[in-house]
């Protein structure tokens, strides 16, 4: 697909998902729509810098935050029912957007899609984010009244601030079941590295024809040098004699 046809496709995309068109998000996405383009609306940064209405290092600022996108703007205007359509066709729902509480875009207000819906209670979008099991539960954002005074909140501690009972009991559950299947995950891991060890001893084993009275005669040998050691140490060595 070339691009322009493609720029054509996400176009449709944005259209359908503003006019709330499940069908037409659906059909665009099999024939290829962006689910994760990004959405710049309104004069570039750098083009207003050059035309003396904005310094470049304002422009600059502004540039390094990133725009909306496809699961943003649905968010705002689209349904819970497209946001899924979206995150199934490949939607990455940790990509940082640049909405403000109010809605309208500003350079200080990064954010993350969870965040944003957590923020605006919408409990419908925040379920079928979290049961799409894509949200990172490790995610964080900078809030801030003044550029220079930064800080950081993660998930957590930002749904028990912004979030009401119900969506605070979603989140959090969804951060414990994440967190119960990353030990799940890394025991299974730690299995299969020792399984991977015992075959490679195994075959070493083999290569070199040993057999298993051998090696148990080897570990006694092994097992025996402390203990030889530590007799000999100790009749040559008597307290209180020098």
């Amino acid at each position: 697909m070339d691009k322009k046809q493609q720029k054509k496709l996400d176009k449709q995309l944005k259209k359908s998902i503003i006019k709330q068109d499940l069908d037409g998000v659906k059909a665009v996405l099999g024939t290829g729509a962006d689910p994760n383009k990004r959405i710049f609306k309104g004069t570039r940064p750098y083009v207003i810098a050059f035309r003396g209405t904005l310094s470049f290092w304002a422009a600059g600022a502004l540039a390094a935050f990133p725009e909306n996108t496809m699961i943003g703007l649905c968010l705002q205007k689209g349904t819970p029912e497209i946001l899924k359509e979206l995150l199934d066709a490949g939607g990455n729902p940790n990509v940082d957007i640049r909405i403000s509480k109010s809605g309208s875009k500003s350079a200080l207000n990064a954010t993350i899609p969870i965040f944003h819906a957590i923020y605006t209670q919408k409990t419908d979008f925040i379920r079928v984010l979290l049961e799409s099991n894509k949200i990172d539960p490790y995610a964080s954002i900078v809030n801030h009244s003044i550029l220079m005074n930064l800080k950081y909140q993660n998930l957590s501690e930002y749904v028990e601030k912004n979030g009401n009972e119900e969506i605070r009991k979603m989140v959090g559950d969804y951060i414990v079941r994440y967190k119960v299947k990353e030990e799940v995950e890394a025991i299974k891991y730690e299995q299969e590295c020792l399984k991977n060890r015992k075959n490679t001893v195994n075959k070493k084993i083999k290569e070199l024809g040993l057999n298993a009275s051998d090696i148990e005669e080897s570990k006694k040998t092994q097992q025996s040098k402390p203990q030889k050691i530590a007799s000999k140490f100790s009749k040559t060595f008597k307290p209180g004699k020098k």
